[in-house]
């Protein structure tokens, strides 16, 4: 691996980690939201609105809610609970990102939160 690189996880990046199988594989930290996050996922994929004029930031959004809400959790009560998040993120960029920054508003908020790990 090569040295290490800030990482800003995008919505892009987000709606790809919360449907990645091999994530929660990797992660086990995220076992408690899995169902709900890949029944959202799954549902959504089945839809003939997949990808249909871009909507797939407002079907998804619960999903990337749970999962944020789950890293933020993970991390407050041990920060080195998301060492594997980080060292998935590692295997698929290539590098060791270092730190990991989400700029994130939930569904339920006015306010973007500024997280990082």
């Amino acid at each position: 691996m090569s040295t290490l690189t800030r990482l800003v996880l995008d919505r892009r990046s987000l709606i790809s980690l919360v449907g990645d199988r091999r994530f929660y594989a990797a992660c086990p930290g995220f076992a408690a939201v899995k169902p709900g996050i890949l029944a959202i996922v799954t549902a959504y994929n089945a839809s003939k609105k997949k990808r249909c004029c871009g909507g797939d930031w407002e079907a998804l959004r619960p999903a990337v809610d749970a999962w944020v809400g789950s890293l933020m959790s993970q991390y407050a009560d041990d920060e080195r609970s998301v060492e594997p998040v980080r060292n998935y993120l590692a295997t698929i960029k290539g590098f060791i990102p270092r730190p990991v920054v989400i700029y994130y508003r939930a569904s339920s908020s006015t306010r973007p939160v500024r997280f990082e790990f």
